[in-house]
């Protein structure tokens, strides 16, 4: 709970150093190139250990930003990220700028749980409805959940809508005991 605190904030500092310079985009995807590179499951305890100096950490950050060419704000935060030892929540930053990016775009993303594969044209006519509803152009990525005995299970940001067979007889069983 706490690294997703702390990831937020870093996210939301780059976030605003992005928009400033109406770089929104091209940090983003320079944020997804590091989080790519070094935020795979099996460095994580590399960046987290300290058994590892802080020297070494950036001797292999430098050798990965040579081969990335990001822009020069992101290789000072991926530094910055170094020094504080925060680069282990690169993956969670990454994800949270994409978040407030979404949401400063007015774009969000479904993701949608049913029991069976949905057909293409199911998938679009939830697209539209959610982005009725919700007023921001809205994609989705289906899973299939085949523990659903019917319905719809949507997670779009926090907010979860419950619309399955399973969900309603949790319900009910709820009310009536």
């Amino acid at each position: 709970m706490l690294e997703n605190i702390i990831a937020r904030r870093y996210a939301r500092a780059f976030w605003e150093m992005a928009r400033d310079k109406g770089k929104e985009q091209e940090f983003a995807k320079a944020l997804a190139a590091l989080a790519q590179a070094l935020g795979r499951k099996e460095l994580l305890p590399f960046w987290k250990s300290p058994i590892f100096e802080v020297g070494q950490k950036l001797a292999v950050l430098e050798k990965a930003l040579s081969a990335l060419h990001l822009p020069k704000e992101a290789d000072k935060f991926a530094r910055l990220l170094i020094l504080r030892n925060r680069f282990s929540l690169i993956r969670e930053i990454e994800q949270e700028f994409e978040r407030i990016y979404e949401e400063e775009v007015g774009r969000a993303r479904a993701l949608v749980y049913s029991p069976y594969p949905l057909i293409r044209r199911q998938s679009r006519e939830l697209e539209n409805t959610l982005s009725r509803i919700t007023g921001k152009k809205i994609s989705i990525e289906t899973k299939t959940d085949k523990t659903l005995l019917g319905g719809l299970v949507i997670h779009i940001g926090n907010f979860v809508l419950d619309a399955s067979v399973k969900g309603r007889l949790r319900r009910f069983a709820r009310g009536i005991g």
